[in-house]
């Protein structure tokens, strides 16, 4: 199911539904150079063992709020590829789902990765911008 005609912006995914686990391994790697990732279909997986030198900088902003609604498995796979199959279910026995997020700063990347080091078989992509902020992602109650 998940295809490049359901992506919206694929450059651009949110990782909403990424375990805390995972969201602490792509902080501590952007706070040692720039992040390498495998990217493909529905799947990003950063390569914890590949370097690329560079930094990101960040710069706080006023914060921005914004929402998602999401209410067909389309909208899932356009709107958060990368969760979609793990929000599925929820989907599924819900009336739709709604991401609520507030965006606070960025760190973006200074220039592009020089120089990878280790073990970065697979590598497709780096992570250029990081968007840092708050969210909640509820199922709306079914009629």
């Amino acid at each position: 199911m998940c295809s490049s005609r359901y992506f919206g912006n694929i450059l651009n995914p949110m990782i909403v539904e990424w375990p805390a686990t995972s969201k602490v391994s792509l902080d501590r790697a952007s706070k040692s150079g720039l992040v390498v990732v495998s990217y493909a279909g529905c799947t990003l997986k950063i390569l914890q063992g590949c370097q690329a030198k560079g930094s990101y900088t960040y710069t706080g902003v006023t914060p921005a709020r914004d929402k998602i609604d999401i209410g067909s498995q389309d909208d899932l796979y356009a709107r958060l590829p990368l969760g979609a199959v793990s929000l599925k279910g929820e989907l599924q026995e819900s009336s739709g789902l709604r991401l609520d997020y507030i965006a606070a700063g960025q760190r973006v990347a200074d220039g592009a990765p020089k120089d990878l080091e280790g073990d970065c078989e697979g590598a497709t992509h780096y992570v250029r911008t990081i968007t840092l902020g708050a969210y909640s992602l509820d199922a709306m109650a079914a009629a």
